[in-house]
């Protein structure tokens, strides 16, 4: 090295130049640097301002996509828009969250009368139980599950969500600056046969978008979810099997797990909840609908009908009195096809399954003469059997020509030119092709009249779930080959809605005796007595004559007097009563007013009320005049159900000349009747006596309408008692508090107060995993009331195994508030799939 130096000859010359060059080169670099860095830093900005336009103007077009999308996502779309006809969706909101050390919420008239009852939430319609709002129910925090029986309003729910999130409207709270993904679960093509996680997701919304926005979507969703601003509504959840339901569940999980800050809503089965509260979902049910939005629907239908449509073959007044004086509630989709039968005039009778009826014959009828209706209504009935058996209610092309030829006759397969299933896949050769087979001619034509869909990857489904269970149903029961044999084998099934719905519309006497016996077997040993209400739910299809109706109406009769049951149960078996159709579940209740426990009269009140039984008016005012609490309460809510002019003059001579106790439950009573109770809460406010003022507060604070709100400010500004003020202002700040009901995803064991309390009591620490949950075991075996009902609570939703033994020992050996407590998690634990036979 030092040779190879001093062999180095230095020109004085370039040694100065360079220097002197370095020298200067440093000083520009020093002088402009602030200056190159502002360069970068504006370029940068630049690069992303161009990305946030890209953006911006991508999301702009999905907002316009998903409100294009949301308005057709529901049963009318051929006819009007969702907005057009929708009544506004809620749910039941569950019970308000007892948290140990804290007070007690304040529970509604209705809660204080009705158990919960989300898988029957009929009667909580029919007594205005409290609910909630879709985006209320999300501004907890947590994801929900939706829970409903088919056609109960899922679908429309999550719509009509995904509506105001697009349009940034108000009422969608919090989630105003989300973007929402409105999707169906068999969109998904599951199993993911990539490594790109979101993919799965961005096709199936590619299947909704135009071709402009599907090229943008995947940049745009990933962006969306990484930023946690997406809103993913999941539609369908509830009509697959579980193994699907299973696939689609770990996929969820994966994404959540990838991109924790989306917020989710998930179109769920009670029966199939397994999975989903481990990924953080709380069940909440759909809510019926009231009389009051029944009737809306009626009206607005027929404003539409006419305006749109044509003039009614009846006088609409006719229509609407006939429809809306039935006491039975219906779902949204019977009253739906019941409305628009009624308004086609292509009604054949009043039954529920007259609307399925209509609505199946008019798009058979659709594009094809009359004589050729039945053969295709025939070859329905076969794709929607094999669908139903094969448990696969999304299926490909081919598996749905295959049906169509086999319903035809014929035993050939005819020549198809979608074999391979990359071709079958595209389903645009198919539908502009002029060389169509007679089955493909045929799958066409019934895409295009509605009663297929397609899906992504060029699959198919029925148009709903309930229409593909009504014709199956039809279809056992048009069988000439094995009858039994294809009728045992969809009863052998695991439950899935599939099943339920093909057994329901079968015709009755189809149903093998033994297959009853086996469904009603055991359910004295069942908490749940799932059988029985299993065939409860077939009551109103069946005909009085149903060789299976009796036993199961009189085992539902000994469920509603058996006084060692949990009134969940026997509220149950009374909403199944009241539904049913059946003679003389009407005179069982008015009896039942007569004699037996406080418990069992309470309940026939409110049964007599549901069913807005005239003759039950008298026997519930003399209740009014017994010193129960609870009973005058129910009979106050029975008689405005019954709504007749005796039945409200008795409520109100209860609110006039009552004690105090039972002026507020009249009070309350009349908020539920908006024709007659309304106007009478409003001229009580203005009465002399003092006590009666002070109780329509009550009723008005229900009520929590702008109209009652503003009403409680000008008894509070004007009053000139200070009696009354007071409870004004007491209910004003009380309808401002949070909404104790609304959901909320539950804390680390060791981040939950009451847990580290329970621990401090036992004298040792809280250890994150099994010795924390061991904790919540032990507290609800031992705690206090509040303790054993908050570590119920628990279980419920993420209890292990074990969870199911300790919460039976609960149901049987406590009664009261314990023991529904435990009812209520043992019914959550039984969706997640825990057995609870005992040992």
């Amino acid at each position: 090295m030092l040779r190879l130096l001093g062999s180095l000859e230095l020109d004085a010359r370039s040694f100065l130049l360079g220097l002197v060059s370095g020298l200067l080169l440093f000083w520009l670099l020093s002088k402009f640097r602030p200056l190159l860095a502002d360069g970068i830093a504006a370029l940068r900005r630049r690069v992303q301002a161009a990305r946030r336009e890209m953006m911006a103007g991508v999301e702009a077009r999905w907002a316009g996509e998903i409100i294009r999308l949301a308005q057709g996502w529901h049963l009318a779309a051929p006819l009007f828009s969702l907005e057009e006809i929708l009544i506004p969706p809620r749910l039941l909101a569950p019970p308000a969250a007892v948290e140990p050390g804290l007070p007690e919420p304040n529970r509604d008239i209705s809660e204080q009368v009705l158990p919960y009852l989300p898988d029957w939430p009929e009667l909580a319609a029919v007594y205005r139980y409290p609910t909630i709002t879709l985006a209320e129910a999300l501004s907890g925090g947590a994801h929900l599950a939706l829970t409903g029986r088919p056609g109960s309003g899922k679908s429309v729910t999550l719509a009509h969500l995904a509506l105001l999130v697009a349009r940034k409207d108000p009422q969608a709270g919090d989630l105003a600056g989300h973007t929402p993904f409105l999707l169906h679960a068999a969109d998904l093509p599951l199993p993911r046969d990539t490594d790109n996680l979101l993919d799965p997701l961005v096709r199936a919304l590619q299947h909704y978008a135009s071709s402009l926005t599907a090229s943008r979507l995947p940049r745009f969703v990933e962006s969306t979810l990484a930023h946690g601003q997406a809103l993913l509504l999941l539609d369908g959840l509830d009509e697959l099997p579980g193994e699907q339901v299973e696939v689609v569940v770990q996929y969820l999980g994966e994404v959540l797990q990838q991109y924790p800050q989306v917020r989710c809503a998930a179109a769920g089965s009670a029966r199939c909840l397994d999975g989903l509260t481990a990924l953080g979902f709380i069940p909440v049910a759909v809510a019926a609908w009231t009389r009051e939005q029944q009737r809306s629907l009626v009206l607005r239908w027929g404003e539409l009908w006419a305006k749109y449509i044509e003039t009614p073959p009846v006088d609409p007044a006719v229509i609407t009195g006939w429809l809306v004086n039935d006491p039975i509630l219906l779902p949204p989709l019977d009253l739906t096809l019941k409305v628009w039968g009624a308004f086609a005039g292509d009604l054949p009778g009043p039954a529920g399954r007259d609307g399925l009826q209509a609505w199946v014959r008019r798009l058979c009828c659709a594009q094809q003469a009359d004589d050729q209706t039945e053969a295709r209504r025939t070859k329905l009935q076969a794709l929607a059997l094999q669908s139903v058996l094969a448990r696969r209610p999304v299926f490909t092309r081919r598996e749905a020509e295959q049906g169509l030829i086999q319903a035809s006759g014929s035993t050939a397969e005819e020549p198809t030119r979608a074999q391979d299933p990359a071709v079958e896949a595209e389903s645009q050769t198919l539908e502009t092709s002029q060389e169509l087979t007679p089955s493909q001619r045929e799958l066409r034509t019934l895409v295009e009249s509605g009663l297929l869909v397609k899906r992504s990857g060029g699959r198919l489904s029925f148009a709903h779930p309930v229409l593909a269970g009504f014709l199956a149903g039809e279809a056992l029961g048009a069988l000439h080959t094995a009858p039994a044999e294809a009728v045992e084998a969809l009863f052998a099934q695991a439950e899935w809605s599939g099943k339920d719905l093909g057994l329901m519309y079968m015709p009755p006497e189809m149903l093998p005796q033994h297959c009853m016996q086996k469904l009603l077997a055991g359910v004295d040993q069942d908490p749940l007595q799932a059988g029985l209400f299993s065939a409860a739910r077939w009551l109103p299809e069946a005909p009085e004559n149903a060789p299976w109706k009796a036993p199961v109406m009189r085992r539902l009769a000994a469920c509603l007097q058996d006084e060692t049951l949990p009134e969940g149960t026997r509220a149950r078996a009374l909403a199944a009563l009241a539904g049913s159709r059946s003679s003389g579940g009407d005179l069982l209740l008015r009896r039942s007013l007569n004699g037996g426990s406080d418990v069992l009269r309470r309940l026939a009140l409110l049964g007599c009320g549901a069913l807005q039984d005239s003759q039950a008016v008298e026997g519930a005012v003399r209740v009014l005049g017994e010193p129960g609490v609870l009973l005058r309460q129910a009979a106050c809510l029975a008689l405005a159900a019954i709504g007749n002019k005796p039945a409200l003059e008795a409520v109100a001579s209860a609110l006039l000349h009552g004690d105090d106790e039972l002026k507020r439950a009249a009070a309350q009573a009349l908020a539920n009747h908006p024709e007659e109770g309304h106007p009478a809460l409003i001229e009580g406010s203005t009465l002399e006596d003092v006590l009666v003022r002070r109780a329509v507060i009550t009723g008005l604070q229900r009520l929590g309408e702008p109209w009652a709100v503003e009403q409680l400010k000008k008894i509070q500004l004007e009053d000139e008692q200070w009696l009354v003020k007071n409870a004004a202002d007491q209910a004003l700040e009380e309808m401002d508090k949070a909404n104790p009901r609304i959901p909320r995803p539950l804390p680390a064991l060791e981040n939950t107060p009451w847990v580290i309390q329970w621990a401090g009591e036992k004298g040792i620490g809280v250890v994150p995993g099994r010795p924390a949950y061991n904790l919540v075991c032990s507290a609800a075996k031992e705690g206090s009331r509040t303790q054993r009902l908050a570590a119920m609570r628990y279980l419920a939703l993420h209890g292990e195994e074990d969870a199911a033994g300790l919460l039976l020992d609960v149901y049987r050996q406590e009664r009261g508030e314990l023991s529904e407590a435990a009812l209520q998690a043992l019914w959550i634990l039984s969706g997640r799939g825990f057995n609870l036979s005992p040992n």
